[in-house]
């Protein structure tokens, strides 16, 4: 999968994305490759982007439990009017 720099900037501009930064230079560690990766995926399994944020914030928050982050994911999955396949 082939992704412009351009749409890179947009997800780090919409706060998708945040890559690292090294002398100036953005950079993108294991964390954010994984994270573009899914980003794509759900795209492509028809997300909004709005909802992806939401995925995303929910995935990062080191608080949130587990189980809550899995109950908001199947109610963002069943509040939707896209038919998706499911994720784990």
């Amino acid at each position: 999968n082939r992704i412009s720099v351009r749409t890179v900037r947009y997800y780090i501009q919409l706060g998708l994305l945040i890559p690292g930064k090294r002398d100036g230079q953005l950079y993108f560690d294991q964390t954010s490759s994984l994270e573009l990766k899914e980003i794509l995926e759900l795209k492509e399994d028809g997300f909004l982007l709005q909802e992806i944020g939401e995925w995303l914030t929910w995935e990062r928050d080191k608080g949130m439990e587990t189980q809550e982050k899995r109950q908001r994911k199947q109610g963002l999955l069943r509040n939707s009017a896209l038919p998706r396949r499911v994720m784990n």
